[in-house]
């Protein structure tokens, strides 16, 4: 057999009808077959078919059923050059052989999450979203020992095990728990938001961030590209006593509201929302006094919070083609009593005259779609609908809409947009790098790019640590009245 190691490991690609199946395979991968056809059609041929010198497969049936599912009609290969029981020998090997590997099944999970998280399709590893939360259920349901409960916790009187058991009896009667602030509550969160100045912690704040998800519950039905929304995820069982548990081991407390400071699991993140403290700094520090902010891109009302605490700028002018989030946004503003100094257009951005709004804006803010990123809504005006690719985005929406701000505004005013790039699939959309070329298109000056602090979402993988994403800061030339 050492003659075996020895051997020409060229590629070659043959049609599939030159190939035998060996006739005494052991191995049953009709399953695995599917799961690798999707992985082959996702990212290509990664691992030739092993064949000996007749023609006869050594290593890789599931990869020619794979192939056959696919309707390809030839394969790469590598031919050795051994029959008969050698050939055999080395068949068995090849599969055998990796039995004796084991999983750290944590690390594997903390690998899968971290791609989930950005954006990549594990289904591609042969991980879904079922597969993974699979994963993680047997992480949870590892049998536990006396050597592993903590002393502190045999002291309690009752075991964080039965605290989880209790509280998920009260959110399966209870119901999913969205954010319900009244009235007075949301006037105390502005008024504490209205007394940040810059010398406080305003960037990784989230004052007032629940005073718009009170007004947008579907944000929490939301979806992203690779993620199922909170919402969803929460009708799952496994998920939520997994979320409950997260919590407690974390030195949580379990409220009637749920969400503390981890309890999200793998697989699940939300809808974004602008934190209402970083657009109230945005709004004093570039907006004249008396003047009207421009958003193109409304949202859940994030920016709007930071409007109402703002008290230096006077109109809020704001663009959404989302009819729940439109209608959100409206109740929020008359139930504060800003009705008088908030207009809402209920439209896509490109869709806009601009005559409608033309030199009437101080300064403009926005944080647009990132292109397919995130879900809002299933209406047929949402832009990831509209433009089936990055291409037609760009050119459908992005520019249009930055032209609108450029009619809109006043010569000498300043337009920021907070935007990054993102991956769908596996390609990058470079959505900084357009959004710059198309600002100037339109006929503005780039200035600078300033930071954004990210809020935390409601996702898995969170950090304490603050993230950044740019805020392109851009000039329309001219002279301030």
């Amino acid at each position: 057999m050492a003659g075996a190691l020895r051997h020409d490991l060229t590629i070659q690609t043959r049609p599939i009808s030159e190939l035998t199946p060996w006739a005494k395979n052991p191995r049953d991968n009709d399953a695995a077959a599917e799961e690798l056809a999707y992985t082959i059609s996702e990212v290509g041929w990664t691992n030739p078919i092993l064949l000996d010198k007749h023609g006869t497969i050594i290593a890789g049936h599931t990869r020619l059923k794979a192939a056959l599912k696919l309707g390809l009609t030839e394969v790469p290969t590598i031919t050795l050059d051994v029959d008969g029981p050698q050939a055999e020998l080395i068949a068995i090997a090849d599969n055998r052989l990796a039995e004796f590997a084991e999983w750290d099944k944590d690390a594997l999970a903390e690998i899968l999450e971290s791609l989930q998280a950005e954006g990549i399709d594990t289904k591609i590893a042969g991980y879904g979203d079922d597969d993974l939360s699979d994963l993680l259920s047997s992480l949870d349901s590892e049998p536990i020992g006396p050597d592993d409960i903590e002393a502190e916790d045999q002291e309690r009187v009752f075991p964080n095990k039965s605290i989880a058991s209790a509280a998920f009896a009260y959110f399966r009667a209870a119901g999913f728990p969205y954010w319900d602030l009244k009235p007075h509550q949301s006037m105390q969160e502005i008024n504490a938001l209205s007394l940040m100045t810059e010398d406080d912690g305003w960037v990784g704040s989230s004052v007032g961030y629940h005073v718009a998800d009170t007004y947008h519950p579907h944000r929490l039905l939301g979806t992203t590209a690779t993620m199922k929304s909170p919402a969803a995820a929460f009708e799952d069982d496994r998920w939520l006593l997994r979320a409950l548990d997260l919590q407690l081991e974390q030195g949580g407390k379990i409220g009637t509201s749920l969400w503390g400071r981890a309890v999200i699991t793998s697989g699940v993140q939300a809808c974004a929302n602008f934190r209402p403290a970083v657009a109230m700094m945005m709004y004093r520090r570039h907006c004249p006094d008396g003047g009207t902010v421009l958003d193109t891109s409304t949202g859940y009302g994030g920016r709007l919070v930071g409007f109402f605490a703002s008290a230096n700028a006077a109109k809020y002018i704001g663009i959404d083609p989302s009819t729940e989030t439109h209608a959100g946004n409206l109740r929020m503003a008359e139930d504060l009593g800003f009705s008088d100094s908030v207009r809402l257009i209920n439209l896509p951005a490109e869709d806009v005259p601009h005559d409608e709004l033309e030199g009437s804006c101080d300064f403009a803010f926005t944080s647009p779609p990132y292109f397919s990123k995130e879900h809002y809504a299933d209406e047929d005006t949402q832009s990831f609908k509209r433009y089936k690719t990055p291409e037609e985005w760009r050119d459908g929406f992005l520019r249009p809409m930055l032209a609108l701000q450029f009619a809109a505004l006043k010569p000498g005013s300043k337009s920021i947009v907070n935007i990054a790039d993102v991956t769908v699939g596996s390609a990058r959309v470079p959505l900084e790098m357009w959004t710059v070329e198309s600002a100037i298109a339109a006929g503005f000056d780039h200035t600078r790019t300033e930071k954004f602090p990210l809020a935390r979402r409601f996702g898995a993988n969170q950090s304490d640590e603050v993230a950044y994403e740019p805020m392109f800061v851009f000039m329309k030339p001219g002279a301030l009245d």
